[in-house]
């Protein structure tokens, strides 16, 4: 990726106000810089980001090829960067913000501030996350969304609480397939906009069992963009430069008793899945 592949030509420079003669450097694919940036340099290293879909990025030195996850280069010549996309992520809470009409200057915290006097679990009310269908691990163009165990005791903060705890089911199905194929996961640090809820990154830890890194000044894969190129010149002199740029904040704990009822509730989250995947094409006969 940082290998200098050509210069800005007149005609480019006309185009786009660049020198010319300005060094073109090959770059990455913007999930990688991404990774990078958050930190993703060691194996053992795990990205959770929580945007509009969610991902899902580890370190390694190994590749080993499963057709769960998708398999990349990662920037530092030597390590790879399995990962995996959730289809929906944020996307999902914007689309019940808009669904349930929620007003507000700011809605989602709003519906946050319902969810925390709800208990973990959502009193038995579960959500698979499949809004658009999903694609790793278990791609399946014909998933939906779903929800399950609604109750007359249930209300906004469940159903809310309910959303959140789901996608990090599925970051922890993905961690989990990602073991099972040898890939060993043992830091995880969160990125993106979802970040700022403070209740979805306990949900976070929670659910995973695991501490959660979150940080300051990660502007992303633009940030990645730019190292690139920057060791591509020498301007920069190697790859463990990171933390001149992006620094680390809170670190949020996970909580024995809450993993405790996820262990239970993430079991029921994966069987909902295999006791419902034959239904789920049937649902496009009728315009589903």
């Amino acid at each position: 990726g940082h290998e200098v592949i050509g210069a800005v030509t007149a005609a480019a420079a006309a185009h786009t106000g660049l020198g010319i003669g300005t060094p073109v450097v090959a770059g990455a694919a913007d999930h990688v810089a991404s990774a990078f940036t958050a930190g993703i340099a060691a194996p053992g290293d795990c990205l959770i980001k929580f945007g509009g879909a969610g991902d899902v990025l580890l370190a390694t030195v190994h590749p080993m090829p499963d057709p769960r996850l998708f398999l990349d280069y990662h920037l530092v010549p030597g390590l790879f960067m399995p990962n995996g996309c959730m289809a929906t992520s944020g996307a999902i809470l914007n689309w019940f913000v808009d669904v349930v009409g929620q007003r507000g200057a700011r809605p989602h915290a709003e519906l946050d501030a319902l969810a925390a006097l709800v208990a973990p679990g959502s009193e038995g009310l579960l959500l698979l996350p499949y809004f658009l269908g999903e694609k790793t691990p278990i791609h399946d163009s014909a998933a939906r969304g779903t929800l399950v165990g609604l109750g007359l005791h249930h209300g906004l903060g469940h159903l809310w609480r309910a959303f959140l705890e789901s996608i990090c089911y599925g970051f922890r199905h993905h961690i989990e397939v990602a073991r099972e194929i040898g890939y060993p996961v043992t830091r995880v640090i969160a990125s993106d906009g979802g970040t700022r809820s403070a209740i979805w990154m306990q949900i976070a830890a929670d659910v995973l069992g695991m501490e959660v890194q979150l940080l300051q000044g990660h502007p992303g894969s633009c940030l990645g963009a730019a190292y690139v190129a920057a060791v591509g010149i020498g301007a920069l002199p190697g790859w463990n430069e990171m933390h001149r740029f992006v620094k680390p904040a809170r670190l949020v704990v996970p909580r024995p008793k809450a993993h405790a009822i996820y262990n239970e509730a993430f079991a029921a989250y994966r069987d909902l899945y295999l006791t419902l995947k034959p239904f789920y094409p049937r649902l496009s006969r009728f315009g589903g």
